[in-house]
Formats: structure tokens, C-alpha cells, sequence
């Protein structure tokens, strides 16, 4: 997660500038990169939100995981590199 932040953080000011047609490039590059070392974009199954892979449920059993695959990886880190830019006209 940190090194993805950090990824994404140094690539906002690139998104922001390039063409529509790379920020897909941009994006793909990202997932690409955290892939490469072994990350992962994970859900919980319940589809509720966690802050932590080792938290449990409200009965007390350990929250399962799912990853989101590549194409929603895409879209939420073209959306983590929108996060706090202008809107351009």
C-alpha cells in the first residue's frame, strides 16, 4: 500500500498533464508495476471496508479477501491519480 501511494503520488502531476489517451497508460503502467513485486488490490468478499488484512468479522472470523483483478485495479488507480486535481475545462 505505501509503495503504491508512492507510485501513484509521483505520477499525479503526469496524469494530470498527459493526453486521455495515456492516462490509461499511465494507469496500466501503475498496476503493472505493483504486479511486478508481488502487490495486490484486494477487496474484502462482504464488500465492506477494512483498514487491515488481519481484522475479523462480527462473528469473530478472519475477513476474506479477494483480488479485484486488473481492469478495476486500472480504474481505481486512475481514480487514486484524479484524487485532489483541478477541474480542467
Amino acid at each position: 500500500n505505501l509503495a503504491y501511494r508512492k507510485i501513484v503520488g509521483l505520477n499525479k502531476e503526469l496524469y494530470a498533464t498527459c493526453l486521455k489517451t495515456e492516462k490509461l497508460r499511465v494507469s496500466k503502467s501503475i498496476v503493472a508495476a505493483i504486479r511486478e513485486i508481488n502487490g495486490r488490490f484486494l477487496e474484502r468478499e462482504d464488500g465492506k471496508t477494512s483498514s487491515a488484512l488481519d481484522e475479523t468479522d462480527e462473528n469473530g472470523n478472519p475477513v476474506t479477501w479477494r483480488d479485484i483483478g486488473d481492469k478495476r485495479a486500472i480504474e481505481k488507480t486512475s481514480q487514486a491519480l484524479r484524487e485532489g486535481q483541478p477541474k480542467l475545462l
